[in-house]
């Protein structure tokens, strides 16, 4: 009998190693897998980024360009305005000098009205 209870517990403890053996397998599986995920995660992210990246700096020249663009065409209506302002000035430039000087030679001379005059 104490050879059935030998054997009976020889088994037990074969029977409790091989589940030790399994379950660390699994461990050993489970932590593979977690590595594997952690790696795949780590190359996915780093191509994300950089296709944002690469969005982002397509974004901004494409900004700067339109940027630079209505820059130009502010500095074309500026100019355009600033040449029609001279143009004008030089047109009107003797007819506004007469009348200057008209008002100026032609000055009349009134008292204002809080002023009393003594004879």
């Amino acid at each position: 009998m104490a050879s059935n209870q030998n054997d009976a517990v020889n088994i037990l403890l074969d029977a409790e190693q091989e589940a030790k053996d399994l379950v660390k397998k699994a461990r050993q599986e489970r932590d593979k897998k977690i590595k594997n995920a952690k790696e795949e995660a780590t190359v996915e992210l780093k191509e994300m980024h950089s296709n944002w990246s690469k969005e982002l700096k397509e974004l901004q020249a494409k900004m700067k360009k339109e940027i630079s663009d209505e820059d130009s065409q502010l500095n074309s209506m500026i100019s355009s305005k600033i040449e029609e302002i001279n143009q004008m000035a030089e047109k009107n430039k003797e007819e506004v000098s007469k009348q200057l000087l008209e008002w100026v030679i032609n000055i009349e001379a009134v008292l204002h009205e809080n002023v009393t005059v003594e004879e």
